[in-house]
């Protein structure tokens, strides 16, 4: 896997635009929709299926879903996600490939809702 850090515009209001589903009892967060106009949309690297593994330096694999988008929510400024994304979707991992793995930045201000 390598990793690679983005950097979008600043957006003044909204949020990063993209919802998470996941984080019950351990199991991986996931982008399970990204919104129209957003800055993820507008950024146009984040995809549907990532898996989110970092926001800021701040591990959230493991984390619960409310904590992780508590966590989105907090954010002002910059906002780096590390993410990790399956190369072959709806296949079973052989081994003998890694999954790629990014690091996105994006500006952003607080939010409201569950989306990040």
């Amino acid at each position: 896997a390598n990793g690679s850090d983005f950097i979008t515009r600043k957006m003044t209001r909204g949020g990063l635009g993209f919802a998470l589903v996941g984080g019950v009892n351990g199991s991986t967060l996931r982008v399970n929709d990204i919104c129209c106009g957003g800055v993820a949309e507008q950024d146009g690297r984040l995809r549907v299926g990532d898996i989110l593994l970092e926001v800021n330096g701040i591990i959230v694999s493991g984390l619960s879903h409310g904590k992780v988008v508590d966590i989105l929510r907090k954010t002002e400024g910059t906002v780096q996600l590390t993410v990790c994304r399956d190369i072959l979707p709806m296949s079973t991992c052989s081994g003998s490939s890694s999954p790629a793995e990014a690091s996105q930045e994006f500006n952003t201000s607080n939010s409201a809702g569950q989306q990040a």
